[in-house]
């Protein structure tokens, strides 16, 4: 992962991403269930993949800023696996399901940035696959988390003007 491209404030990354999220949820929910299943520009990859990672997204931010909340010093964490399995429960589950889900998983991310977002500024290692961690700053991650949004808003658009 590389450096941070800019520092991050908290207050307004949590309201920016209540704002995106709000959007996402609006297109969400215009969305026939039949659609979910369209393959989208990622290879092998449906609308409802998509959605899953963003929720697993959701999980993995929230775990990270509890992480930084109850620990000191630099952090290792390992979500490989917690993100696979999060997409893997979130992929089973029907469109309506997995937009409540996907609506409480927004808020509660922006609910930590809010809460714990002095802490983005800390050291992460995150394991990445077997040659090691690769060190970021949560900000980073925070920043990747973002840009993951914004990228399912606009995914989500294109399923919908197909």
């Amino acid at each position: 992962m590389s450096e941070d491209p800019e520092p991050l404030d908290h207050a307004s990354l949590a309201s920016e991403l209540r704002d995106a999220r709000a959007a996402l949820l609006e297109l969400l929910r215009t969305l026939p269930e039949s659609r979910a299943y369209r393959a989208t520009e990622r290879a092998g990859w449906t609308l409802k993949h998509e959605l899953a990672a963003l929720g697993a997204a959701d999980a993995e931010l929230v775990h990270v800023l509890e992480e930084l909340r109850r620990r000191s010093g630099t952090l290792t964490l390992e979500l490989r696996r917690r993100r696979a399995e999060s997409m893997h429960s979130l992929q089973n589950l029907r469109l309506t399901p997995l937009i409540e889900r996907l609506e409480a998983g927004g808020a509660a991310a922006a609910e930590s940035v809010a809460a714990y977002g002095h802490h983005l500024a800390r050291a992460v290692h995150v394991e990445q696959a077997a040659e090691g961690a690769t060190p970021a700053s949560a900000s980073a991650l925070a920043h990747a988390y973002r840009a993951r949004v914004t990228a399912a808003i606009e995914t989500l658009r294109g399923a919908l003007d197909r």
